[in-house]
Formats: C-alpha cells, structure tokens, sequence
C-alpha cells in the first residue's frame, strides 16, 4: 500500500490512499480496506478522501434514495473518525448528489468521446449552489 512512500527517511509525511474512492456502502470491503491500512503503514500517515473530480459524488454512490441527508452525515462522520489526513471534496460538506447534465451541455471530452454510454464526469464538476443549499 502507501507504506513504500511514507516509510523512508526523506519520503513523504502522507499520502493519498486513492482505495478510499472506491469504497461502496459495503461494511466488510471498508472492514477490510481499514485493516489492510493500518497494518501496512509504518510510519506514514494515509490522506482519506472519498471523492473528487473524476468520480460520480459520493452521496449518490452510497445513498439509498430515501436517505440522501442520513447517507451523507453517515460518511462525514466517517471519513472525520479516520486516522490521518483527510480530503473533502468541494460539496461533500452539502451532502451534494451527482447533478444530471444534459448531452448537449457536457463538457467532459473523455466522456463524449471514448466510452460509449458513458455521461462523462460532469456531474461532480457542477459549479456549486448558491444559498439554494443549506449545509447537513
């Protein structure tokens, strides 16, 4: 894992455990990629984040439909609980689901024009909302 980047001399202080991106709502695979971490780290520290800008938002990839506001305090909650440095990607704070962009208004290259099917990652590079949203 990160340990081969922290665990030097002159290495880093941290490093980003990009694991963390993939996480569903899953218990055992968080379990697992909990444990996995803090056996393999000495003496690096891990910087959690649970989404960013190539990634659908994390709420809608965890939430049940019925529970957005619950889904989002629930992974707040946990990525602050985790030891190490965390990242906090712009809207998580909101509990900001992936925003549905109109064909016509997408701007993801990668998405217009490799995969097929594919909406692209513009639905998590949304501007965010202005006093329309309130924080969780």
């Amino acid at each position: 894992m990160i340990d081969r980047y922290t665990s030097e001399g002159d290495a880093l202080d941290a490093a980003n455990i990009f694991e963390s991106l993939s996480l569903c709502c899953n218990v055992s695979q968080v379990g697992e990629q909990l444990s996995a971490f803090s056996s393999a780290v000495h003496p690096g520290i891990g910087c959690w984040s649970m989404g960013n800008h190539d990634i659908a938002r994390t709420v809608s990839r965890w939430q049940d439909a019925n529970n957005q506001p619950e889904a989002a305090k629930l992974l707040l909650t946990m990525l602050l609980s985790l030891q190490g440095v965390i990242s906090l990607f712009q809207g998580e704070e909101l509990g900001l689901p992936e925003a549905s962009v109109p064909p016509a208004q997408r701007r993801d290259l990668f998405g217009k024009q490799v995969i097929a099917n594919y909406v692209g990652r513009d639905g998590c590079r949304t501007p965010m909302p202005g006093k329309a949203m309130r924080p969780i």
